[in-house]
């Protein structure tokens, strides 16, 4: 098993390097084989972006400049909801074969609290994999590990949700997702 700079950078300096950003005039670096999502720190070119994500209750997503130590300049919200919880998905087409995937997120909630998950996609079906509750008030990395086999044609990716409440008001921030392959 190889050493994950993703995680180290985590736990070592607050993953201020998972945030990529793009340095003009220079060359581009080449591209790690292992990272499974794309725009892990919800914003392009400093303004907030949900590229490469896709959202399922827009009016309940929006962006804080509320970031972790080592995040770019926005983080991504999600109010809890009555009914079904907002949530955002990225996904990408996965090989036929059993493989360890690790999943590391900046997480707080004020109010109710959302998820993410590890999610799979498999003949037009969405199930998850491993969720983990955000359930702190200042930020926080949460991190899932688990082994998921896959076949021809499946996907896999992250989910992330603002949670469910019919009484009380709640948002969910999220920023530095990163899901890797591990090898």
């Amino acid at each position: 098993m190889r050493t994950f700079p993703y995680l180290l950078t985590l736990v070592a300096i607050a993953m201020s390097s998972a945030c990529r950003k793009e340095i003009v005039g220079t060359e581009p670096a080449q591209p790690d084989t292992s990272a499974v999502l794309v725009n892990s720190s919800f914003e392009v070119g400093g303004n907030p972006s949900l590229s490469g994500w896709i959202s399922s209750s827009p009016t309940l997503i929006d962006f804080s400049p509320d970031v972790p130590v080592g995040g770019g300049i926005w983080s991504v919200t999600l109010d809890a909801d009555w009914t079904f919880p907002p949530s955002l998905l990225a996904l990408v087409s996965a090989a036929e074969v059993t493989q360890v995937y690790m999943l590391a997120i900046w997480g707080k909630r004020v109010g109710i609290g959302g998820s993410a998950s590890i999610v799979v996609g498999h003949d037009g079906m969405l199930t998850s994999s491993k969720s983990i509750s955000i359930q702190d008030t200042v930020w926080k990395v949460y991190t899932i590990i688990d082994t998921i086999s896959t076949e021809s044609g499946d996907s896999v990716g992250v989910r992330l949700s603002g949670g469910v409440s019919p009484l009380a008001a709640g948002t969910t921030f999220f920023d530095l997702c990163l899901m890797e392959r591990m090898e």
